[in-house]
């Protein structure tokens, strides 16, 4: 590996660290206990733990000690997620979670049983490992990645027209502050 890959493989993995304290500073500190910063910092975390996965395998680690892959799972379904829930609790703080929201967790809670099993399964030398290693890596890696390529851009459009119609509302109703802008998010 070259210096500038090693860099920017160093830079990531000290971002990673940095979102790690962060989230935790979020949601422990009463002075930040709004929902939108609970969400804010579960979305922190997850993309923290999702980018040390990505430096694991790129290391090596992975294929060294091939537990750390059922441990270090991408956190891709739970991202797109917590971070919609982050701009609605943001945009409107006195938002209550439903029950059809909570199903949008499921997805993410399938991929947590699915790499805990395999933890499992590996932890105990079990052979199974090896006679669905084909399916499990179909499973893993491609089903994954599409179904959380599909969510992302299922959530993205949501979040952008959440913001849009936020900002319209804002400007139509309230003159005096029509320089205001959340544009940021």
């Amino acid at each position: 590996m070259d210096l500038l890959i090693k860099t920017v493989i160093l830079v990531i993995m000290m971002g990673s660290l940095q979102g790690i304290f962060l989230s935790f500073i979020l949601a422990s500190k009463n002075q930040f206990k709004r929902k939108s910063n609970i969400y804010l910092a579960i979305f922190i975390l997850a993309f923290s733990l999702s980018n040390l996965h990505y430096v694991a395998h790129i290391f090596g680690l992975v294929k060294q000690y091939s537990w750390i892959n059922y441990l270090t799972f991408p956190w891709t379904f739970l991202i797109p997620i917590v971070f919609y829930f982050f701009t609605k609790y943001l945009l409107n703080p006195n938002y209550q979670l439903t029950k059809a929201n909570k199903w949008l967790f499921l997805p993410f809670a399938a991929q947590g049983i699915f790499h805990i099993a395999l933890f499992f399964l590996d932890f105990f030398d079990s052979p199974l490992l090896a006679t669905y290693k084909d399916l499990i890596f179909l499973l893993d890696i491609k089903l994954e990645t599409v179904f959380s390529l599909l969510i992302n851009l299922l959530f993205i459009p949501l979040i952008y027209k959440m913001i849009h119609n936020y900002e319209v509302n804002l400007k139509d109703n309230y003159s005096e502050i029509s320089q205001s802008s959340i544009q940021w998010l």
